[in-house]
């Protein structure tokens, strides 16, 4: 028999006498198939995967990892467990809720994904029990500052240089992805009379057109905004 499928029976039993005339009598029986530990617990998914934003505080709550079993009573109840020590101290596992937090704040550019390795167990006899991979996102916050490569730029020019014609291309580079690292470039400070001009986006550093000066040299500070 299995349980699983049909957990009670009711019969009817009839005793009957051979005389004449015929006497019987009749009751239920009612026989409770108990559970045996013949399933091992599932996890709801076979693709676990959970995700928090970097920098979050220890002790946010990363997912919850949801498992089953089909047997009932101490042969279903439910322990969730660590199978390896690695990531042990960024994360905690609830051995009874499932729940995954983080111990501490995670920065997502010095590692964007982790994979736990895990198993939940049932408390039967014997044991029976299912592992599992999940894996933890990273998600990116806006906490890097771009940055100019070099930090600084020598450039010597000729006089009567046409106007609009490039004089250096810059560049910066972020830390952070997507959206993040979407970057505009401007003319901090030290463009005397408006002498150079920089396009927003392409990086390049012209003389203006519409400038009227006469510089021997210049320092200009760029400032690059995410």
């Amino acid at each position: 028999m299995d349980r699983e499928r049909r957990d009670s029976y009711t019969l009817t039993i009839t005793a009957s006498d051979l005389g004449s005339p015929q006497q019987s009598t009749s009751v239920q029986l009612i026989i409770t198939v108990n559970d045996a530990n013949d399933n091992r617990p599932l996890f709801n998914t076979s693709s676990l995967q959970g995700a928090i934003l970097e920098n979050s505080p220890a002790g946010s709550s990363v997912m919850r990892i949801i498992a089953t079993d089909a047997d009932v009573g101490m042969n279903a109840q439910l322990e969730f467990n660590f199978t390896t020590t690695e990531y042990s101290d960024v994360f905690s596992l609830n051995p009874t809720t499932g729940e995954v937090t983080a111990l501490k704040p995670l920065d997502r550019e010095k590692q964007d994904r982790y994979t736990l390795k895990i198993s939940v167990s049932d408390h039967g006899d014997p044991r029976l029990s299912s592992s599992a991979d999940v894996t933890i996102n990273v998600i990116d916050v806006d906490d890097n500052c771009p940055k100019f490569q070099p930090a600084v730029y020598n450039k010597s020019i000729s006089e009567n240089l046409p106007f609009n014609q490039s004089i250096v291309q810059v560049t910066a580079t972020d830390a952070d992805v997507k959206d993040n690292e979407k970057m505009m470039y401007s003319i901090w400070s030290g463009n005397q009379g408006g002498a150079f001009i920089i396009d927003r986006d392409g990086k390049e550093i012209c003389l203006n057109i519409f400038a009227s000066t006469n510089l021997a040299s210049s320092c200009v500070i760029l400032c690059c905004l995410d």
